[in-house]
């Protein structure tokens, strides 16, 4: 599958399973529209694991998809003050990335996060919001080159190929 999807909870040891269970029901019940199950499943989420940047992490991607900017902002720079190494902080970026560009004029910002998760992670997901970015920046041909890329590190299956092909196309 996807190594960059939102649903995937990063896992410093097995001791943040428990934690990333409840992260993933909290994602489930926002997506099914249920705002008020999310927030008291991350509340507990932050119970069991207080520093565990996840936390912040999900809250805040659940709190962008809602638009509320200024918050989401917050809590993703508080996941990026609590990560311990670069992997993590790239990870956290890649999705603060997506805020920043989507929701904010800091498309500059976006395309330093996701240069460094692209970098570290080389994968599908980076390839292809990195090239998007680019292309967005007017850098067209480094984001196809990078859109051919995701194109080619697909997982396998039609959806993300199709939407590697609408992004190049």
């Amino acid at each position: 599958g996807r190594y960059l999807d939102p649903n995937v909870i990063f896992l410093r040891s097995p001791g943040d399973e428990p934690t990333a269970l409840l992260l993933q029901q909290a994602l489930r019940e926002s997506k099914a529209g249920d705002s008020h199950a999310a927030h008291a499943t991350i509340e507990r989420a932050r119970a069991v694991n207080r520093g565990f940047f996840e936390v912040d992490r999900v809250e805040a991607f659940i709190t962008g998809f809602r638009h509320d900017t200024d918050k989401a902002m917050t809590l993703y720079r508080s996941a990026l003050g609590d990560c311990a190494t670069e992997e993590e902080r790239a990870w956290v970026g890649y999705f603060y990335a997506g805020l920043l560009a989507r929701q904010t004029t800091d498309l500059a910002g976006a395309i330093r996060f996701t240069e460094k998760a692209h970098e570290l992670f080389h994968c599908f997901d980076s390839a292809l919001q990195l090239g998007n970015f680019y292309v967005w920046d007017h850098r067209f041909e480094e984001g196809a080159q990078l859109i051919e890329l995701a194109l080619k590190l697909a997982p396998g299956k039609p959806r993300f190929e199709r939407a590697a092909t609408s992004w190049l196309v």
